[in-house]
């Protein structure tokens, strides 16, 4: 059996140039080139950034046809008072699962501006864009330590020699980032402990979860629980569930879980956001409306009533420390266009 061409968890598309010596593939970062002759076989050549979907090239070798996928989405804000709705974050790609730092001062943001997603931290008007990250492929689900000093995110890196999908660190001033999985399956949705020693994760549709300074992971649930927070005085798990609706609860070591009461027609099941004794959350569709809840009375209070669209998948909207501001993700538009190289 012959060496692998091409490793890689992201590649969307291949066509032949004509002399059949050369192959060209997309995949999340954008068009390469590479030999198929093992006698001159080297790393792949970029042709172009971007996100291709498909690609042709027809026999005389003189026309690549493809389609690129443009996706713009942005991040808005609304005070709690439902009031001073703007947009807050934007560019030319997509910015979504917006993260407020502890002390309030900024916001970490993914976006795929520059073809790969990268994280960038703003600062909480809106203004300062820096990029933190080199990752060169898909990335999200950043979350900032309690101390503010580290951000620690998922993401399946352009690094050939991983094979899956594993849960990262970064500084929160930029720097090198510190895969902390093993790579030996694929590690998703990280989010910290209150004191910061632990980082919660899903594997093989599981939650555990490991040391940040080193050290084996402890299964926490055998069902994946999403975006896990812990309450402020310890006693519960706070998460979303992927196949039910509402934000669940269940007590930290052990025993049986529950909805949070009132919070049944929330079916975006990562729209929540727990900030001390409130939750805020967003019930719908099909109409959208931000409300919050006290744990521990249960009074729940109508906020605004967001856009008819939000975006689903990726966590959708963050809280400042404070409580004043709610950050949210109103749906990407996503636009194929259809071009020919020469």
């Amino acid at each position: 059996m012959g060496a692998a061409l091409l490793q890689s968890s992201t590649i969307r598309s291949l066509a032949w140039e004509p002399s059949g010596k050369f192959l060209i593939y997309s995949d999340s970062r954008g068009r390469w080139r590479v030999s198929v002759d093992s006698r001159w076989r080297n790393s792949p050549q970029e042709i172009a950034e971007g996100v291709f979907a498909e690609i042709n090239a027809n026999r005389d070798g003189e026309r690549l046809a493809f389609s690129r996928v443009m996706s713009d989405a942005n991040i808005w804000r609304i005070g709690r008072n439902g009031k001073g709705v703007t947009r807050l974050i934007a560019s030319s790609g997509e910015d979504s699962e917006p993260e407020w730092s502890p002390d309030g001062a900024h916001i970490v943001v993914p976006s795929n501006r520059t073809a790969a997603f990268e994280l960038y931290i703003y600062n909480a008007d809106g203004t300062g864009p820096r990029q933190i990250t080199k990752f060169g492929s898909h990335l999200g689900s950043a979350r900032w330590s309690p101390d503010g000093k580290w951000i620690v995110f998922d993401g399946a890196p352009s690094d050939p020699s991983l094979k899956r999908h594993n849960i990262f660190l970064v500084s929160a001033g930029g720097g090198p980032v510190r895969r902390l999985t093993d790579d030996h399956n694929d590690y998703e949705v990280p989010s910290w402990s209150r004191d910061g020693r632990w980082v919660y994760f899903q594997m093989q549709s599981e939650t555990w979860k490991l040391p940040v300074a080193g050290g084996p992971a402890v299964r926490v649930d055998p069902s994946p629980l999403f975006d896990v927070t812990e309450s402020d005085d310890g006693q519960y798990l706070y998460y979303g569930a992927e196949a039910a609706s509402g934000v669940w609860r269940r007590p930290f070591m052990s025993g049986a879980a529950a909805r949070v009461p009132g919070t049944e027609g929330m079916h975006f099941f990562r729209y929540w956001r727990l900030l001390g004794g409130e939750l805020f959350f967003v019930d719908g569709p099909p109409r959208f409306i931000l409300r919050s809840l006290n744990v521990k009375t249960g009074r729940i209070v109508r906020i605004a009533e967001l856009p008819a669209k939000l975006m689903s998948g990726p966590r959708g909207m963050a809280v400042s420390p404070d409580g004043s501001t709610i950050l949210y993700s109103p749906g990407r538009s996503d636009v194929k266009r259809y071009h020919a190289d020469r």
